[in-house]
């Protein structure tokens, strides 16, 4: 009786091995929870669930986002790994969910062996969170004036009311909150030409601008805040922060210089005489500067037939000059 029931136990240990040796499961999905950009699901099995060298099989997964098959494609990677290509990336506001499909059964190919059985979880998600930034003008890290505009470009139109409720420009030192305002119309459109944006983009181009004119030489943060909606689902927003960190420029300023014998002595007339900008001036506008004299035709400054740079640092007026005369310079001539 006794070597009866021993016998009776090992060979339910037998079955119970042989079908945890013959049983898969699904290991890894990517992505999960909340991602951003996602063009393709990855999803991995425990064992070899398809017959090795045969790809071309159904998929096992179905996948849907929004209550619809996304366009796309299934496609096996190898016999444990199986891939879904979106046909474009997913917009922000999408949520996505992935089943493993009722008559699809885990097959290893080998006719000696009964068919796996999958177990473990068979349903996953994920969704796309709320608008990001993928690319900003100017670039994070340049020199911004005092009152920038600031071009984002992002993966998915976002709801503007969240926006202006949840970005925002700080200035190191100041503790005060600077919030943004949204630039459209024909400012918007002529950035947007400027840096040739075709229409089909500029659906996800946003301008934004701080409420008020920034500190020379201050360091600043453009913050693209928490709570920051899609357009394509209001109810997902973003839930962590993006941080573009600039450096606004000093004030700007013009510095005369002229050759001399000694300090304090007159400009000597035949060498050349300069005035150098604090930062770039566009060239139309710095051809407009005056060397005018107190009686007398004012002199406008010399360029370099060969230079057709479309700003200019430094101006330089031709020589000689005359002699034991007085000169003021003129930036905006009336």
């Amino acid at each position: 009786m006794q070597r009866g029931m021993l016998a009776a136990w090992a060979a339910l240990q037998g079955l119970v091995l042989a079908a945890a040796a013959n049983a898969a499961s699904i290991v890894s999905v990517s992505p999960q929870g909340e991602v951003a950009q996602v063009r393709q699901i990855t999803v991995k099995f425990s064992e070899s669930v398809v017959p090795f060298g045969d790809l071309r099989l159904p998929d096992p997964l179905a996948v849907s986002c929004q209550g619809a098959t996304p366009a796309g494609s299934g496609r096996w990677a190898n016999d444990k790994v199986w891939l879904y290509d979106f046909r474009e990336a997913l917009p922000p506001g999408t949520r996505c969910t992935l089943k493993v499909k009722a008559d699809w059964k885990p097959s290893s190919g080998d006719a000696s062996k009964p068919a796996a059985t999958l177990t473990g979880t068979t349903e996953f998600a994920f969704n796309t969170g709320g608008p990001a930034i993928v690319s900003s003008t100017p670039y994070e890290g340049a020199q911004v004036e005092e009152q920038p505009y600031f071009l984002l470009r992002l993966n998915g139109p976002a709801v503007e009311s969240s926006v202006l409720a949840n970005a925002r420009c700080e200035v190191d030192g100041i503790g005060e909150r600077i919030g943004v305002q949204v630039i459209t119309g024909a400012p918007r459109d002529e950035l947007l030409k400027a840096r040739r944006i075709e229409k089909a983009a500029a659906e996800r181009a946003l301008v934004l601008a701080c409420q008020r004119p920034l500190p020379n030489g201050a360091a600043m943060k453009l913050v693209w805040g928490r709570g920051i909606a899609a357009a394509a689902n209001p109810k997902i927003a973003t839930s962590v922060e993006q941080v573009l960190r600039y450096t606004v420029r000093e004030a700007f300023g013009a510095e005369f210089s002229c050759e001399r014998e000694r300090a304090n002595a007159p400009c000597l007339p035949i060498r050349p005489m300069s005035l150098r900008f604090s930062a770039p001036v566009a060239r139309e506008l710095a051809a407009q500067v005056r060397l005018k004299p107190a009686s007398g035709d004012a002199i406008a400054p010399k360029f370099d037939k060969d230079d057709s740079a479309a700003e200019v640092s430094t101006l330089t007026f031709p020589t000689p000059l005359p002699e034991n005369a007085s000169f003021e310079v003129v930036i905006r001539p009336r």
